[in-house]
């Protein structure tokens, strides 16, 4: 099969609101919105378009990742891919791929919506695709639970957003959920 691209050059997008736990991982001394996160066992580079507050490298915040269009939608139906979020270059804009469900593409424990997705590539449902978009950003919402990534534990950093805060009875002694210590 080959693979198609269509093209939409709509403005305005809509897309649903998805709050995760993310660790960030960086932030560049460059420029100030330039954010590393951690999300799902993803690391991402997002341009922080809402910080309320000062953020610290090793906390645990709640935040959405917004998707970004400023001119073109550029989806293409692929065949053979598995999901994944890939960054393009070394600035915001990624792929996205995934199965397409209700204007939403699910990859890797991440969800991106957009009403575009759904208006205009609706007749790409149940199918594999690509999604090209400028800029992944972030919006902070709050300091979850306080929480900060400890020695020897930073690898946990992906549980509570991908297990939620079912149990913490397999961490060692003093250390939080989801590999974080909280207080």
């Amino acid at each position: 099969m080959e693979d198609v691209e269509w093209q939409s050059r709509r403005q305005n997008h809509k897309a649903c609101t998805m709050i995760y736990s993310v660790l960030v991982d960086g932030i560049s001394p460059e420029v100030e919105e330039e954010v590393s996160i951690v999300v799902c066992g993803q690391r991402f580079t997002c341009f922080a378009s809402y910080l309320p507050y000062q953020l610290e490298v090793g906390r645990v915040y709640r935040a959405e990742l917004l998707t970004m269009v400023f001119d073109e939608y550029i989806v293409q139906e692929i065949s053979h891919a598995e999901p994944a979020v890939v960054r393009e270059g070394t600035g915001y804009s990624y792929r996205i791929i995934g199965e397409l469900r209700d204007g939403c593409l699910r990859c890797g424990g991440l969800t991106f919506c957009d009403e575009i997705l759904l208006a205009d590539f609706g007749f790409l449902e149940g199918k594999l695709i690509s999604w090209k978009i400028d800029r992944l950003d972030i919006s902070f919402v709050c300091v979850f639970f306080d929480a900060k990534a400890t020695d020897g534990t930073a690898g946990k950093v992906d549980d509570l957003a991908t297990s939620g805060l079912s149990s913490a009875s397999n961490l060692p002694s003093g250390i939080g959920l989801g590999g974080f210590k909280v207080g």
